[in-house]
């Protein structure tokens, strides 16, 4: 009997293989590619880049979040400090925190690091900064001071409308001449420093405040002295208690600061404790930094007294086009020639002889003429 002969399979040329399929049945590569996005136009990319960076940093040049962040962590690091101190049997770094509020190390600060000097000089007048949440309290235990000139206060019914316009805060006020006799003296000066949370000087006698007062009130303290007015532009020599109730709210409502002759500045925002949350105290550093341009920080940071500057800027450009001097091409110096008068005299005689026989516009000539060469020598 013959044997059926078994029918061989002709092997798959690599042609033949099937298409449209692949593993687990799933669609092939060639089925599921997606048309090509046309790519962005330069104007669209600048458009989706300006989008972005409005979106991240809410506050002009410094994100909300990384603020937000910055805050968090130094608030942890604080409770941190406060929890760890009696186990160490170091003493509460927030004892009395309150009632020393100028030596707080709660309180908040942003600091500023400029391009350039911010002053060429000394400036003791301060620049107010207007906030949403003032931490400055308008309580009982909150005391201002207030110097006025020698003959706005004349007699007690003056004294008595300024006592019955209840200026808030206001507990104190001194004359100039006080000023410079009963608080001569250093431990004087402090002791005033101490007893008072706010100090504020008639613009009338301010010039003189500083010498006044001196280094102690403006010398490692934020207590100097702000600038108020106390009467009003149709009559300046009466005291007007609207005028001083406008200018001390102002005062209270705002943060100071010197402009410093250097490259670093700080101002205060706010603290770290119950008496701000964080959206007041972000509040408060969005109106402190519409102050600044970007254009003239190198960077900026949020810090305590006690703890490091935690960073929320960071310039890319420290040095504009300004500040680069182009290569300025040596112009040729052109050769002073003598007149014929002066060149037959030379031929003549030697210099010395033609100098004096010509005087100081020869002399001057040549020296010109010296220089000149210098110039030409050393490029």
């Amino acid at each position: 009997m013959a044997k059926k002969s078994k029918t061989t399979a002709s092997p798959k040329t690599p042609g033949e293989k099937k298409r449209g399929s692949s593993v687990e049945g799933t669609p092939s590569k060639q089925n599921t590619k997606s048309p090509k996005t046309p790519a962005k136009s330069p104007k669209q990319k600048k458009q989706t880049a300006a989008v972005s960076a409005v979106t991240e940093k809410e506050f002009g040049y410094v994100s909300k979040k990384q603020a937000t962040k910055a805050i968090d962590e130094l608030k942890k690091y604080l409770e941190r400090s406060k929890a760890e101190a009696p186990k160490n049997g170091k003493s509460d770094i927030f004892e009395d925190a309150d009632e020393e509020d100028h030596d707080d190390n709660t309180n908040l600060y942003l600091k500023f690091d400029f391009k350039k000097y911010f002053s060429d000089r000394a400036v003791l007048k301060p620049k107010l900064i207007a906030l949403s949440h003032p931490y400055m309290s308008k309580g009982l235990d909150f005391k201002t001071c207030l110097f006025v000139r020698d003959n706005l206060i004349q007699n007690d019914e003056d004294l008595e409308k300024l006592e019955s316009a209840e200026v808030p805060t206001l507990k104190k006020v001194l004359t100039l001449s006080q000023l410079k006799t009963i608080y001569k003296t250093y431990e004087k000066r402090f002791e005033l420093l101490d007893e008072y949370d706010l100090f504020v000087a008639d613009d009338a006698v301010f010039s003189s405040i500083p010498n006044t007062l001196g280094k102690t009130f403006y010398d490692q303290t934020s207590k100097f002295p702000r600038v108020v007015r106390l009467t009003s532009t149709k009559n300046p020599k009466v005291l007007s208690t609207t005028t001083l109730l406008n200018h001390i709210q102002k005062a209270l409502s705002s943060s100071a600061y010197l402009p410093p002759v250097g490259t670093e500045l700080t101002i205060r925002v706010g603290s770290l404790d119950s008496k701000f949350t964080t959206e007041q105290l972000l509040a408060n550093i969005q109106d402190v930094l519409k102050e600044f341009p970007e254009k003239d920080l190198v960077t900026v940071g949020l810090a305590t007294t006690q703890l490091p500057t935690l960073p929320l800027f960071y310039t890319d450009k420290i040095y504009g086009d300004q500040d680069v001097l182009e290569n300025v091409k040596e112009t040729e110096v052109e050769e002073e020639e003598d007149d014929a008068y002066t060149k037959a005299l030379l031929e003549l005689a030697d210099e010395e002889t033609v100098a004096e026989v010509l005087g100081k516009k020869f002399r001057e000539s040549r020296k010109r003429r010296k220089l000149a060469d210098g110039k030409v020598s050393k490029a």
